[in-house]
């Protein structure tokens, strides 16, 4: 098995190690540890709730949601994303005593709130959440996955996400023009976390727009961009003739 190659893959629960749901929980919980440390409580928490919600057959973090990048056995990366699909997250009772007091306000100012905009709404994707391993950053996993959720839903749709003003690495990723997604800042939300039951911390976020076309060409050249093509007589996984 060749150690370098990252695979995208659809999320089988039943596959799925304890290692493998830890890898899954904390991914999606690193994406915005605020608003999930809001949510669920701590890390802890959240490792004990996500795999009750992912394997439900809908809902936000339904595994028919969610695909992951996958490194020999490890779990990388992971993108969530809705095509045509409502959102909802409903947190079964047996765990709702566990969340803290904060947990009504931001499901009700985010998920219900932001999300709903996006909910069954036709031809549109919108990625909930796209999170990489720190250590397996500049690899290329996040533009695979987005390759990925653009070769499923089509190449004939706006594409939007909602991206903490902060992380740069993400905003830098999706604004790249040489990737052709085409993504532009179109609205900044900066109280997202403020009313409902009690005020939280406030923090910037933006919604991106982009879609799935990419008709641009690109600057430069292979070379440059660190591609090359191996000799005929080199291990490779395949050619694209094009």
């Amino acid at each position: 098995m060749n150690a370098n190659k990252v695979e995208i893959k659809r999320l089988l629960p039943e596959k799925l190690s304890k290692t493998d749901w830890f890898a899954i929980s904390d991914l999606i919980y690193g994406t915005d540890d605020d608003i999930f440390s809001d949510f669920f409580g701590d890390k802890e928490v959240a490792r004990d709730i996500f795999p009750a919600l992912i394997r439900k057959s809908s809902g936000l973090f339904s595994y028919e949601n969610i695909r992951i990048a996958q490194k020999v056995t490890d779990i990388v990366g992971v993108i969530v994303f809705s095509y045509n699909k409502k959102f909802e997250l409903e947190i079964e009772d047996g765990h709702i005593e566990s969340l803290p007091k904060s947990y009504n306000a931001v499901k009700e100012k985010y998920f219900d709130g932001l999300l709903a905009e996006f909910s069954g709404i036709n031809d549109v994707i919108y990625a909930s959440c796209i999170s990489v391993r720190e250590d397996k950053r500049r690899e290329n996993i996040g533009a695979m996955l987005i390759q990925e959720m653009i070769q499923e839903c089509g190449y004939e749709n706006d594409i939007y996400l909602d991206i903490v003003a902060s992380n740069h690495p993400c905003i830098k990723l999706c604004t790249d023009e040489r990737l052709g997604f085409g993504f532009k800042i179109i609205k900044t939300f900066d109280d997202y976390k403020k009313g409902g039951t009690m005020d939280l911390p406030c923090k910037t976020l933006f919604r991106l727009k982009g879609n799935s076309r990419q008709e641009k060409s690109l600057n430069g050249s292979p070379r440059k961009d660190g591609l090359h093509m191996p000799s005929e007589f080199e291990p490779h996984e395949g050619c694209w003739m094009l």
